[in-house]
């Protein structure tokens, strides 16, 4: 029996999270023996807000309860990290994680003498002075990401971001997209109508699902939109939780959208909330590969996504299954929305050609790619 342990950060809701329970949840199980690591929890608060994602069905879950806050946790977090490598004895490790993480199970499994084969997935671009205005952060990520065995990124245009900027070796990244259940999307979509929603159908419905971060660029979007319902009346729906929450709170009401902007916070199924929008907005900074873009597309919901590094133009083919609009316009983020709300033969259009798209990044078609991974590393020689 093969052992495969998979790593990740928090275990709450978001994007990596989900795609790591699709992956172990119909990853083959035939002589194989897969894990999940998570390196830190949170507490009681933060998960009810933040959105507690149930662990993959059958699946051994591993939690090393590190709290505490940069680098020192990682570094604090290299004894659990051998205790783990020692007993487990996996042959094959896949890390999603960030760079200084993914460095420390590196440095973790040549301190535990571990012989188990690394694939680092890349969900996001690495935050290039974050590192490199840190020479012991640069020196570690560099040194043992070079020394991964593949590395997965989500994207093409973030493999070959990384592959440029980070010099990682091309022969060893690959690209393979996120995969997304499709079936279980269309039947949450379908479910009825919920009570926070029903009220609403009086005007046209905008929504945004995300963590409340820096990195969603909220503020954006409310500013754009504060000038779309001078035009067009309608509503915002803002759907989940994170640390800017008091900040977009107060921004709402700065802008007097108390009446047309609400904050639903996490929901288990954000899908009916997108099948019931008018337009689906992503207003990133910065993304690896937005699979809440992918769900839009899925539920039938017109999107506009913000043309950021990365993934956006990717999944829709240069703004040929949705709109494209700079990063941080306001004023072209607001016109676009009224094009969309008005343009309603359009915003048609793209719904039915964005769900035909969609069906390229199925689990069917990605979960045997990651098979393939599997199944050529487990075969060769680990490293002495």
């Amino acid at each position: 029996m093969k052992k495969i342990l998979f790593f990740v950060n928090n275990w709450v809701t978001g994007g990596t999270e989900k795609m790591v329970g699709t992956l172990l949840e119909n990853l083959g199980k035939q002589e194989r023996n897969y894990k999940l690591v998570a390196l830190r929890t949170m507490d009681d608060k933060r998960k009810q807000a933040w959105g507690g994602l149930p662990y993959p069905l059958g699946i051994e879950t591993i939690e090393l309860r590190q709290r505490g806050k940069g680098f020192r946790r990682l570094i604090g977090l290299i004894p659990g990290l051998i205790k783990v490598l020692r007993g487990e004895k996996p042959q094959l490790i896949f890390t999603h994680m960030p760079p200084t993480g993914t460095a420390v199970i590196a440095l973790s499994r040549f301190l535990s003498r571990d012989t188990s084969r690394i694939v680092c997935v890349h969900h996001n671009r690495f935050l290039s002075s974050q590192y490199k205005n840190s020479p012991i952060k640069k020196i570690l990520v560099s040194y043992f990401y070079k020394n991964v065995d593949l590395h997965v990124h989500v994207s093409d245009s973030l493999r070959k971001f990384n592959v440029k900027e980070w010099g990682l070796p091309a022969q060893k990244s690959i690209t393979i997209y996120n995969p997304v259940d499709f079936d279980e999307i269309n039947k949450l979509a379908k479910a009825p109508v919920p009570d926070d929603l029903s009220l609403f159908f009086d005007k046209p419905r905008i929504t945004m699902v995300s963590r409340l971060s820096p990195q969603k660029d909220h503020q954006t979007l409310l500013r754009a939109f504060k000038k779309v319902i001078s035009r067009r009346p309608s509503y915002l729906f803002l759907i989940g939780d994170g640390e800017e929450r008091l900040g977009v709170e107060q921004l709402i009401q700065d802008l007097d959208l108390d009446d047309s902007v609400f904050l639903l916070g996490y929901k288990t199924n954000p899908y009916v909330y997108m099948a019931h929008s008018d337009i689906f907005v992503l207003s990133s900074h910065f993304e690896g590969l937005p699979t809440v873009v992918i769900e839009a597309m899925i539920c039938g919901a017109p999107v506009i996504a913000s043309d950021c590094e990365f993934g956006p133009r990717e999944i829709l083919e240069d703004g040929k299954y949705g709109v494209l609009v700079p990063v941080g316009s306001v004023e072209i983020l607001a016109e676009r929305i009224i094009n969309l709300l008005e343009d309603r033969g359009l915003a048609k259009k793209y719904a039915e050609s964005a769900h035909r798209k969609a069906m390229e990044f199925s689990k069917e078609r990605i979960i045997p790619q990651y098979e393939t991974v599997v199944d050529q590393l487990l075969k060769e020689e680990a490293p002495n």
